[in-house]
């Protein structure tokens, strides 16, 4: 693979991870009754297209081939995408 490869590879995961990471919040919402069922397929489909813009944004502006994955700026980055991602189940 490719360097532009690997990079897409890399932003598909970490698109992933966090929309399935989403998932299972979106998931309690519904059994504790606080998300119909047509809200839930409304939000999911919001926080899918939000989050792979939002990750594609942010992974413009990173080395993403030489960033440390286990140091807490990467991390911080991750998280910060889903906290914004979750602040649509508070809505």
């Amino acid at each position: 693979m490719n360097g532009a490869a690997v990079g897409e590879a890399l932003q598909a995961s970490v698109t992933g991870y966090i929309y399935h990471r989403w998932l299972q919040e979106l998931e309690l919402r519904i059994a504790q009754n606080a998300v119909t069922p047509r809200q839930a397929v409304r939000l999911e489909r919001q926080v899918k297209e939000y989050i792979e813009e939002t990750v594609k944004l942010d992974f413009r502006s990173l080395a993403i081939l030489h960033l440390d994955w286990s140091s807490p700026g990467a991390q911080q980055v991750i998280d910060r995408i889903y906290t914004e991602a979750y602040s649509f189940l508070e809505t």
